[in-house]
């Protein structure tokens, strides 16, 4: 019976925490990164829960050696974890870089701090950041794959996995190719050297 309470403390948190990063999600996908921030950061919160409550429930059993039973849940946590990450930093990127743009439009705020060498270079690193989150969560969600434990015995569970995965692979690929080309934005702006280009239009009866 007293285990009862961190088992089910554990499960609650553990939900809360997947339905909050499903809600900083979606709020990505619409561009509300103030809202795409607070949910990432709600779901910190409960995934930490997740993670103390866990290890309260794990106690006992370390101390008689099977502590190891665990592994595959620590995993999900871990997976959460750095999901909930990638997504602040997502949501950090699409905040500043709507703060880039506004500044580069209106020429107005643009400091030596806020230079878009400067502000390229911080995208970059927020990249970085973001691959090596990304790549964590891969990883983690492989294995997880790979044993199978509780809840992913659950069909739709299982899917809703399975769909995560892809579109981790396909956010990679798109982290990968942004950080391609902030790379080379400051060679391409001229901030290595004087730069002139030559833009044509032309019409479709041209």
């Amino acid at each position: 019976a007293i285990m009862v309470f961190p088992v089910l403390w554990y499960a609650a948190s553990l939900v809360l925490s997947l339905f909050f990063a499903a809600s900083s999600a979606q709020r990505l996908v619409i561009g509300d990164a103030v809202g795409a921030g607070r949910a990432a950061a709600s779901a910190r919160s409960w995934n930490s829960r997740a993670s103390y409550a866990l290890a309260v429930i794990r106690a006992p059993f370390q101390l008689i050696g099977f502590g190891g039973a665990f592994r595959n849940q620590e995993r999900i946590v871990s997976f959460v974890r750095h999901i909930t990450n990638a997504e602040t930093t997502t949501a950090a990127l699409v905040g500043s870089g709507k703060d880039i743009a506004a500044g580069l439009l209106s020429g107005a705020g643009m400091t030596t701090e806020s230079s878009p060498a400067i502000a390229a270079a911080r995208v970059k690193q927020g990249l970085l950041s973001l691959s090596g989150s990304l790549g964590l969560a891969q990883s983690e969600l492989s294995t997880i794959f790979s044993e199978r434990p509780f809840p992913l015995a659950i069909p739709l569970v299982k899917r809703k996995a399975e769909l995560a995965g892809e579109r981790l692979v396909r956010a990679r690929g798109l982290v990968g190719e942004l950080g391609g080309f902030v790379s080379l934005y400051p060679t391409i702006a001229g901030f290595d050297e004087k730069k002139t280009y030559l833009v044509l239009f032309q019409n479709s009866m041209e």
